[in-house]
């Protein structure tokens, strides 16, 4: 489907401009797959997924998180978003957000990439949380167990070279 094909290209590009520094990235060494997750901390399929990190990486995927807080600007889950990125040790503060865990909601540290990965999530066609690109510009929507993630992936990466 060349539509298709031009629709990864795309978001791959997008995805792609973003600079590592303006993600969260829990990855295993050397990676076979990469991927970027649209996730918001107060979704329960996130958290389901972020509970799977280990076996994610265990599998050799790297998971780069982009935050996209579904109920939009000014919400209870963008401050929240927020707070983990100001946090001294944000990936720390992203696992307890994403297990309901205490956030200090007060803390700030000036501009953070929450607005600006909030606009390329819509930009993308993140229809809901998590939303996964993958390293061709694939779109998986939603939950996955590891495996079965893995299994999508490969089949993503096949169907990109045809």
């Amino acid at each position: 489907n060349l539509t298709e094909a031009r629709r990864d290209q795309a978001r791959l590009a997008l995805v792609d401009a973003v600079p590592r520094s303006q993600m969260l990235i829990r990855s295993p060494p050397n990676p076979r797959y990469t991927i970027t997750v649209f996730t918001d901390v107060d979704c329960p399929f996130c958290r389901k997924l972020h509970s799977e990190i280990d076996q994610i990486n265990a599998l050799g995927i790297g998971v780069r998180y982009v935050f996209f807080p579904r109920t939009g600007p000014g919400t209870l889950s963008w401050h929240k978003a927020e707070a983990v990125w100001c946090a001294p040790d944000r990936m720390a503060a992203f696992t307890a957000a994403m297990t309901g865990g205490p956030l200090d909601l007060t803390r700030t540290c000036g501009a953070t990439p929450v607005a600006r990965e909030y606009q390329l999530g819509r930009e993308v066609g993140v229809r809901g949380t998590p939303a996964i690109i993958t390293s061709t510009g694939a779109y998986i929507d939603g939950f996955a167990s590891a495996p079965e993630l893995l299994r999508e992936i490969q089949a993503a990466d096949a169907g990109a070279r045809g």
